[in-house]
């Protein structure tokens, strides 16, 4: 009953007051009722709340510690569920911080436990199934490390697991990480009708994290599809809607770099730029998204009747450099891509050079616009 109810406490407080210290505390005082017993399973729903909570301030060391403690239970216990759980937050965490193939490794070892049929679906109301978060999750670093098509695979997957099931969290869940995938891969028409669907899902089950944030992604996709100014004031109205929530602090780079997007299309460079300096700074350079921020601000300054070349220059170098270091290699295509277009005299030659030996590495997605531009340079 203790435990149910500092639980309780944690939840109710992270809900009302956001991720602060205060729930923080309540979450550590419900782990110190276990101490000196680390092997009963009614540790495990606080090891995943906490190790939830780390995870969505960007804490992620703490977040990592805490899903080791649930792999090292699952083993104690043979339990297959917890298995998935840690193998997900670990996973997820470490390719966050920059070691893609890892992370991968350690969600797809979830994903064949969930695949197998030992595993038991929980039974819950609140939150995403952690196998569609798996899907989606695996799917981002998977488009990262330069296989576009097995990302979308997995895309797909997570909204046909997520409709199966018939749980509409799971559902928004499943369709908005899908249509920010198609983002990613600059497929506007994708991006549209992946996020209307999940506004749609959202909205008959009140769920206001996805009506706002898949309110961004429609006017990211309207903007995209040239009408940047609507495409603003659609990304104006989801994060009105945003900013009345209590959300993780994870996700506000992510938002300013939509944002930030469709002011590039708008061709507005000095609002667009402010936004993405503040995505940059929150995102740091520790994680495989920041070369697509440094992208865009290269796009940004080469906006405009006089372009800052050697600004651009330096903001897409810093994305190559940035995505040679994580493996990213989709992004270090697209930053190279950049860099043959605003190279000139003898350092073209240079710059073609290192496009066709990162292009040479892609064995997939030669449909996709990054894959065809890149092939345009290098004929």
């Amino acid at each position: 009953e203790e435990l149910s109810l500092r639980t309780s406490l944690a939840r109710t407080l992270t809900l009302l007051r956001g991720y602060t210290g205060e729930a923080e505390d309540a979450y550590v005082e419900a782990l110190a009722l276990f101490e000196g017993r680390r092997e009963v399973p009614q540790l495990f729903p606080i090891l995943r709340n906490l190790a939830s909570f780390h995870g969505f301030r960007g804490e992620v060391d703490k977040s990592i510690e805490y899903a080791n403690q649930i792999v090292r239970l699952a083993d104690a216990q043979g339990d297959p569920g917890m298995r998935v759980d840690g193998n997900f937050i670990l996973g997820s965490n470490t390719g966050f911080a920059g070691r893609l193939e890892e992370g991968l490794a350690s969600i797809d070892e979830g994903i064949r436990v969930f695949e197998s049929g030992a595993y038991r679906p929980r039974r819950f109301r609140l939150g995403v199934d952690v196998r569609v978060s798996s899907l989606t999750t695996s799917g981002f670093f998977l488009w990262l490390l330069g296989r576009p098509d097995r990302a979308v695979e997995r895309a797909d997957r997570a909204v046909a697991l997520a409709t199966e099931i018939d749980h509409p969290y799971s559902v928004a869940y499943g369709l908005f990480h899908s249509a920010f995938l198609h983002l990613w891969r600059r497929e506007p028409e994708l991006v549209q009708a992946r996020a209307q669907r999940a506004v749609t899902v959202a909205e008959a089950s009140d769920i206001p994290i996805w009506i706002a944030l898949g309110t961004c992604l429609l006017g990211a996709a309207t903007s995209a599809l040239g009408r940047p100014q609507d495409g603003l004031r659609q990304i104006a109205d989801g994060l009105d809607q945003y900013q009345d929530l209590r959300t993780p602090p994870v996700f506000w780079p992510f938002v300013r770099f939509v944002q930030s997007g469709a002011h590039v299309d708008a061709g507005s460079a000095e609002l667009g730029l402010a936004l993405i300096d503040e995505a940059i700074t929150l995102g740091a350079d520790a994680t495989p998204i920041a070369p697509l921020f440094h992208i865009v601000r290269g796009d940004l300054t080469m906006l405009g009747p006089d372009p800052d070349v050697p600004a651009a220059t330096a903001s897409y170098e810093r994305a190559r450099a940035l995505g040679e270091r994580m493996s990213a290699r989709t992004p270090q295509l697209r930053a190279a891509v950049r860099l043959c277009r605003v190279a000139a005299g003898g350092e073209r030659e240079a710059r073609i050079a290192d496009l066709r030996a990162i292009h040479a590495t892609f064995t997939e997605g030669f449909a996709t616009p990054d894959l065809q531009e890149a092939a345009e340079l290098l004929a």
